[in-house]
């Protein structure tokens, strides 16, 4: 991706529903903006809510979502975001 600012997930300190995000935005022309697929304009999304975490840039196409917390727990499974897919 060739975003300078990228936000994953979070927590949502004003949802009584679910308050663990998984939404994935990028910081373009000063406006945060979901991150879309073509041809069928889908949003991308982590595969599950997750705050407290960390994503790397590996290459081009691939990037690391490390560590963090998914529904109250620690969560130690892998994240595939390119193909959004827990490994």
């Amino acid at each position: 991706m060739n975003y300078h600012f990228w936000t994953t997930g979070g927590f949502n300190f004003e949802s009584n529903v679910e308050p663990i995000e998984k939404s994935t935005e990028v910081l373009l022309h000063g406006e945060w903006k979901n991150i879309k697929i073509q041809p069928n304009d889908t949003t991308i999304q982590l595969p599950m809510g997750l705050y407290s975490h960390c994503a790397v840039q590996i290459n081009s196409d691939e990037t690391a979502v490390i560590g963090g917390i998914n529904h109250f727990h620690d969560y130690d499974e892998g994240v595939d975001i390119n193909n959004n897919v827990s490994t």
